[in-house]
């Protein structure tokens, strides 16, 4: 009986560090969902991976998987940085504030940067 406990803990608990992900993908397939939306969503699932109540262990591994495959829209260093997520994350004013973050400056000033080029 007790194995069975722990089981349905750990199904529980993988379904609350997964949910969100759902969430935000199905969100994302919508139609009439703009590009913009991809960088507030990625932050979200970053800070909800950084939750102190979720398993530490998964939460950090999956937490390093995302900014791994989503270096090209958030990490102005990388080698393969494309700013168009984050253009598109600026000129929206329904979620421009995203951009405006202490931990998005670098990011911020790279899009200023781009933006300067194009004009």
């Amino acid at each position: 009986m007790g194995f069975i406990i722990v089981q349905r803990m750990i199904v529980v608990g993988l379904i609350s560090i997964l949910e969100p992900f759902t969430d935000y993908t199905n969100l994302m397939q919508r139609d009439n969902l703009a590009m913009s939306n991809v960088i507030p969503c990625l932050l979200e699932l970053s800070l909800h991976l950084q939750d102190p109540n979720l398993p530490t262990m998964l939460c950090r591994s999956l937490l390093q998987s995302l900014r791994q495959r989503f270096a090209t829209c958030l990490d102005p260093a990388n080698a393969s940085f494309s700013p168009l997520a984050a253009l598109a994350c600026l000129l929206d004013p329904t979620v421009s504030d995203t951009m405006q973050r202490d931990d998005m400056a670098a990011l911020h000033e790279e899009v200023k940067r781009h933006l300067m080029k194009m004009v």
